[in-house]
């Protein structure tokens, strides 16, 4: 994460806008426990949204992440027996996605030229995540660089 803060452009101070002001990117995360040091993302999915909550990307972009069984046997009982539930477990083992191709996979997605220019028209946008584990997908999505793209670096932080 230090390497992605490290080539972040600094905040600049932004006035204080209404959500319906600008779009919104949601991203969500299914990872293999809660430390964003030593966990793996399995799925991620985005969602790009009006500040009023219309999509802006259709039904929005996701991959499941490959992971051998010897990494997902690492995982604790909770998540081994979440994802085995919602037939994460299987599809991870099937994906052929590398966390590289997820990660080019997700930029190219916010890249996309009608959602760019959205997100251009508002000139920034903020990072909204929710749930029980927001700050461990953040981290864990901040904590390897998967290229040297400075821009995925200022989109992150």
């Amino acid at each position: 994460m230090d390497y992605l803060r490290s080539r972040a452009t600094p905040a600049k101070a932004v006035p204080q806008q209404a959500a319906s002001d600008g779009p919104l990117v949601w991203i969500d995360c299914e990872m293999t426990g809660l430390d964003p040091d030593t966990e793996e993302i399995l799925e991620i999915h985005c969602i790009i949204t009006t500040g009023n909550l219309e999509p802006l990307d259709g039904p929005g972009w996701g991959v499941v992440v490959h992971q051998p069984a010897s990494r997902l046997d690492q995982m604790g009982e909770w998540c081994t027996d979440m994802h085995a539930k919602t037939g994460l477990t299987e599809a991870v083992l099937a994906s052929t996605t590398t966390p590289q191709q997820a990660a080019e996979g997700l930029l190219a997605h916010i890249r996309k030229e009608d959602i760019e220019e959205s997100i251009a028209e508002a000139r920034y946008y903020r990072e909204v995540i929710f749930g029980a584990t927001w700050s461990q997908g953040r981290e864990t999505l901040a904590a390897e660089p998967t290229s040297d793209d400075e821009q995925w670096a200022n989109n992150l932080m």
